[in-house]
């Protein structure tokens, strides 16, 4: 299963935008690498071999693409957190006006 994914995610590179071009809500490269950096640190739980170095390789990928934690935690919650556009690398989209429901409001 790791192989299969980082095979699939590496092939869907050239396909994505670049990071912080696409519309709000949408995937970009960065989410991509964000992925992949991920996969890597826990590689070793998952194949017995580590991957450190993937690991760093595709988390500075994201945060030499301008990526950093919002000077004040409030704004992260506020409804026009679509204007946040330097955390934010994975969003759910949740407005009035095109997303209504109630699946953001419940914890489970």
């Amino acid at each position: 299963m790791f192989a299969w994914l980082e095979t699939e995610l590496k092939s869907m590179d050239a396909d994505l935008a670049a990071p912080k071009t696409n519309e709000y809500g949408r995937a970009d490269k960065a989410a991509e690498w964000a992925l992949l950096a991920r996969m890597y640190l826990n590689a070793g739980v998952y194949t017995g071999t580590n991957h450190y170095t993937d690991a760093i390789t595709y988390s500075s990928k994201v945060i030499n693409a301008g990526y950093a934690p919002v000077s004040d935690y409030r704004w992260l919650m506020r409804a026009d957190n679509n204007l946040n556009s330097s955390e934010f690398i994975f969003t759910i989209n949740y407005d009035g006006q095109k997303t209504q429901g109630y699946g953001g409001n419940y914890v489970f």
